[in-house]
């Protein structure tokens, strides 16, 4: 049992919350995770809204197509951080013993804003003994980025590998703070809340058969953040750049890549509202219904022909069917489909491409033996491809 350097008796009251689920004979993809809190219902959050902002407030709920989130309020940063790390440990050990590890290889930790002390904190946590421990913080595309990339970095060996995604978002929702604004920016409650999800796999058991990471300035969002990005950008190492990241004009001085993990560059947001969040809806959604589908139409035409499955990051409803409509246009006739999945949870960040995974596996759309495309856009902004194929029975 590892020494706990944190406490976070919330979280733990809530570890019987941890949903597990697996695919395949021997469990070769596990997928856990937990929201550990209560959840907001769509009324629950109009209510918090001045009379002026409710009409406008509920046509911005009814277009997200999500029904609740879990927002906790009041913490403190150090108390933001102790149940983030915590909540991540219980559900990565509850993903362990479905799978029957005892320890790991390689953990790669996503979040949009968690401090980069956040992923070796956690495999301490767990009592794990690790080598390889990286941050991930390209914001909700950062666990399907992370995965792609255990995947190349491990590509033909046997190795434990976890993926974690660990999303406190409520740290940076000030609930008492309007909602929505008549220009269109609007506080993150409408779409976003908190999230803890963990997959476990052996590259052996997959085979990365294309992949494209993007990445592109923009995206309609700004966030304050617990890493340094500045200073995080005097270490990066060209040399780590894997051969399948591409950069749009000026992305490579908003991308930090070095031995501790990948990061972007998230702008904060402006003095005006006073908010820790901020986001233009119309600008945010226009921009990824754009970018992310041309993405998907870098990967190599033949093996985009022979796609069985998507597994995708839905930011909300609206935008996920111009993605899919985007996507289609690139698969010859081989189209997916990318339904917008009641997941019982909003846009929980790199937590929902998990979620989703999730949510596949248990309603039997995700198989042993498919080809997978893997669609994931996050704010900054970076866009994931990749075409995967499930290798195991």
């Amino acid at each position: 049992m590892a020494e706990r350097l944190f406490t976070a008796p919330r979280v733990e009251r809530l570890a019987h919350t941890v949903h597990v689920e697996s695919l395949g004979r021997h469990h070769e993809l596990v997928i856990a995770g937990s929201q550990f809190g209560h959840p907001m219902t769509n009324k629950d959050l109009i209510s918090i809204l001045t009379t002026e902002e409710k009409e406008y407030g509920q046509a911005m709920i009814d277009k997200s197509g999500i029904r609740e989130r879990v927002l906790v309020s009041g913490r403190t940063r150090p108390e933001v951080l102790a149940e983030a790390v915590t909540a991540s440990r219980l559900v990565l050990q509850k993903a362990m013993e479905v799978k029957g590890w005892d320890n790991l290889d390689a953990l790669y930790l996503s979040s949009l804003d968690l401090p980069t002390s956040a992923a070796h904190l956690v495999a301490q946590e767990a009592g794990l003994d690790l080598h390889h421990v990286q941050n991930y913080r390209l914001a909700c595309a950062g666990s399907a980025a992370a995965f792609v990339d255990a995947l190349c970095d491990y590509s033909g060996r046997s190795a434990r590998i976890a993926v974690v995604a660990a999303e406190p978002l409520s740290a940076i929702i000030d609930l008492a703070t309007q909602s929505t604004t008549k220009d269109g920016r609007f506080n993150i409650p409408v779409f976003f809340g908190d999230g803890y999800y963990v997959l476990l796999f052996d590259p052996s058991d997959f085979q990365l058969q294309a992949a494209q990471t993007h990445f592109v300035p923009g995206g309609g969002m700004q966030v304050m953040t617990d890493y340094d990005f500045n200073e995080l950008k005097t270490s990066h190492n060209p040399a780590l750049i894997r051969s399948y990241h591409t950069f749009a004009d000026g992305a490579e001085d908003i991308v930090a890549i070095n031995d501790s993990g990948v990061y972007i560059l998230q702008v904060p947001p402006s003095s005006e509202f006073g908010l820790q969040s901020e986001m233009n809806g119309g600008q945010t959604a226009i921009f990824f219904m754009r970018h992310t589908p041309n993405v998907v139409g870098r990967l190599p035409t033949d093996v985009l022909q022979n796609i069985d499955q998507a597994w995708w990051h839905q930011p909300g409803s609206i935008v996920l069917q111009g993605m899919e409509k985007g996507v289609n246009r690139f698969l010859n006739g081989h189209a997916v489909s990318m339904p917008f999945l009641d997941l019982g949870a909003p846009n929980m960040s790199s937590a929902t491409f998990l979620a989703v995974g999730q949510k596949l596996i248990q309603t039997g759309q995700l198989s042993p033996g498919q080809n997978v495309l893997l669609i994931a856009p996050g704010i900054g902004s970076t866009h994931v491809a990749a075409v995967v194929t499930f290798t195991f029975s």
